[in-house]
């Protein structure tokens, strides 16, 4: 589960559902999580003991050091998603006070190639303190590899004779920006891969794969001895409703504007579980789909979701 504190970001992707409303094209205001909801979220999932802060830009929340304190005070295990911009001994005064709570840091190097410096110092505030996983966010067109290889390739430069880390790249876009619903990242996934290992042999990544909007021919990238790509996707499965900053509740980050309720309307995690199902099952059967998608001409029942809003303009 992700628990998104706060849709204030230091970047504005035209991608990002944080940001933006898609169906209206326009952005939204800064929303901040309150305490008394991040408090009831804590108690609803008091069972699970873990889940995901993201945003927006997590340090970016000004709650940040409450809500952990709450969090390790209830025994929870958190991970924290975050670009690690920012200021670097506030950064470093969070990891420290909080790195029995947030002990993960999926770190998104999208922002690199903007504030490199800032990037590179904030990181080695992190390294060996807590566990830092990174990931890169691959797009779509004709510069979708060279600025992922940018943005590698100063991550990697930066630990000289140290180990390198094990890079994600992550093939996961909103529903709403793809054209039909689906994207094959095989051969950007691919053109990646070799370019970061003819200059790093020793470079690894692992794929994390979004099967709502994302292609991947798993076959024909097998001969890539360093690309590790587990089972797990980052579509339906148990973990990946979003809790937005007003307590709705996301299907998950590929269907941003397809909500299952408010999270103070249910009584624990167990009814959020079951708005799941009722609408895998019921709301959105292969059967059903609404006259629009079985029109469209990218229309495939075996591919499709039934909420592609992927004509409109961003």
């Amino acid at each position: 589960m992700y628990v998104c504190l706060t849709n204030r970001c230091h970047g504005n992707c035209n991608y990002c559902p944080e940001k933006k409303w898609f169906s209206a094209n326009e952005f939204r205001p800064a929303q901040d999580m309150s305490l008394e909801l991040f408090n009831i979220i804590l108690h609803q999932y008091e069972r699970v003991k873990n889940f995901t802060l993201c945003g927006g830009e997590v340090l970016l929340y000004p709650y940040l050091d409450q809500a952990l304190t709450m969090a390790g005070e209830a025994g929870f295990s958190l991970t924290v998603c975050t670009s690690l911009l920012g200021d670097s001994n506030y950064l470093q005064y969070i990891v420290d006070r909080h790195k029995d709570t947030a002990r993960i840091w999926d770190v998104n190097i999208d922002f690199i190639d903007e504030r490199k410096g800032e990037f590179i110092y904030n990181l080695w505030q992190v390294l060996n303190k807590v566990q830092v996983n990174m990931f890169c966010t691959l797009g779509m067109g004709e510069l979708a590899v060279p600025r992922a290889v940018e943005k590698i390739t100063a991550v990697l430069d930066s630990f000289a004779n140290e180990k390198k880390p094990i890079i994600t790249l992550d093939t996961e876009l909103p529903v709403m920006i793809t054209e039909g619903c689906y994207f094959d990242f095989t051969p950007v996934v691919r053109a990646v891969v070799e370019n970061i290992t003819a200059k790093f042999p020793g470079a690894r990544f692992n794929i994390r794969q979004c099967l709502a909007t994302c292609e991947l021919n798993r076959e024909s990238l097998a001969d890539l001895a360093n690309l590790h790509i587990s089972d797990k996707t980052s579509y339906c499965s148990e973990n990946d409703n979003v809790l937005l900053p007003d307590g709705s509740v996301r299907w998950c980050f590929a269907m941003p504007e397809v909500l299952l309720g408010n999270i103070t309307e249910y009584r624990d995690a167990e009814m959020v579980d079951e708005m799941k199902r009722l609408y895998k099952d019921t709301l959105m059967p292969k059967f059903s789909f609404p006259k629009k998608c079985r029109q469209c001409e990218n229309f495939n029942p075996a591919k499709c979701f039934g909420v592609c809003f992927a004509k409109v303009p961003i």
